[in-house]
């Protein structure tokens, strides 16, 4: 009879529902050049809290104008197009739980409200941005100070400091 309990308790705990845990996918992109400038992104992608998710950000210039080199300009987020993402790199995933979500949430509310939406090409720009992102997944964050005006070179400096977390998947390229 007691070899039988084993078996017994696993058919009944499976009568009762697990509690659900959902991960989430954050995809770090970038676009360089062509008639824009260069950009970095990030899309969201899974179920949080039941509920399907799928979003991605940016942080821009609200204008693409000459005064972005010389100082402070008005910024916002962008949500990014599914045309304007088929014309860029996603670089690579992580998966994350869900509970990152809302951490992600308040970095885009930080960066699309005053005084953070304030873009400065020096220091508050769309690589920025990911940069905040990678460090609310938990990667280690590279001082790549050179490198903030670059986002692929930024973001691939990222992934080699992290070769080693446990869910970064490298995107083959196009």
């Amino acid at each position: 009879m007691l070899r039988f309990l084993p078996v017994l308790l696993s058919l009944l705990l499976g009568l009762f529902p697990a509690t659900a845990r959902a991960d989430i996918e954050v995809a770090f992109w970038t676009r360089e050049l062509g008639l824009e400038l260069p950009h970095a992104f990030i899309t969201i992608k899974g179920t949080v809290e039941g509920k399907p998710v799928e979003e991605s950000y940016g942080f821009t210039p609200k204008a693409i104008t000459p005064a972005i080199l010389w100082g402070p300009v008005p910024g916002r987020i962008d949500v990014t197009t599914k045309g304007y993402m088929a014309a860029s790199n996603k670089l690579y995933t992580v998966t994350v739980a869900d509970a990152v979500y809302p951490q992600l949430r308040d970095l885009v509310q930080r960066y699309g409200v005053k005084p953070g939406s304030i873009y400065r090409m020096n220091e508050r720009n769309c690589v920025h941005f990911v940069a905040e992102a990678a460090g609310i997944v938990g990667f280690r964050l590279p001082d790549a100070k050179g490198l903030m005006k670059r986002p692929t070179s930024y973001l691939m400096a990222v992934a080699a400091a992290n070769k080693d977390f446990p869910t970064l998947k490298m995107v083959p390229k196009k």
